[in-house]
């Protein structure tokens, strides 16, 4: 059992302070590519990560198990573009997606940020 402590709650009011300060990113793959962008979002003072989607929800888990986040597995990438703590998407999907993928989340008002190529022709 915890106990109280004002530490605790001076620590915990901190980290909602930094969450209502920063974007919350969420992440649409766990390939490889997608690895450098967690990286990246959780060193970024700006940014936190809300959470992430794969085709394999497996691999999902596998993911955030592996690098030690603390962030949502979104059972679709629905759920994910339905979350209001996603302000911005990492579309890391094989190529052919990207575009399908890019048009979702400009629909849910959200911020992209897409590997290229951004549509195949």
């Amino acid at each position: 059992m915890s106990r109280w402590s004002w530490e605790a709650a001076e620590t915990a009011a901190a980290d909602v302070k930094r969450r209502c300060d920063s974007l919350g990113i969420a992440i649409n793959a766990s390939g490889w590519v997608s690895v450098e962008y967690a990286k990246a979002i959780t060193r970024n003072p700006r940014a936190h990560l809300v959470g992430i989607t794969s085709r394999n929800l497996d691999n999902a888990r596998r993911f955030v198990a592996e690098l030690g986040l603390d962030c949502t597995v979104f059972p679709d990438y629905e759920a994910l573009l339905a979350d209001s703590r996603v302000g911005a998407v990492v579309i890391t999907t094989p190529n052919y997606l990207h575009a399908s993928d890019a048009i979702a989340a400009c629909k849910a008002g959200k911020h992209i940020i897409l590997e290229k190529p951004p549509a195949i022709t």
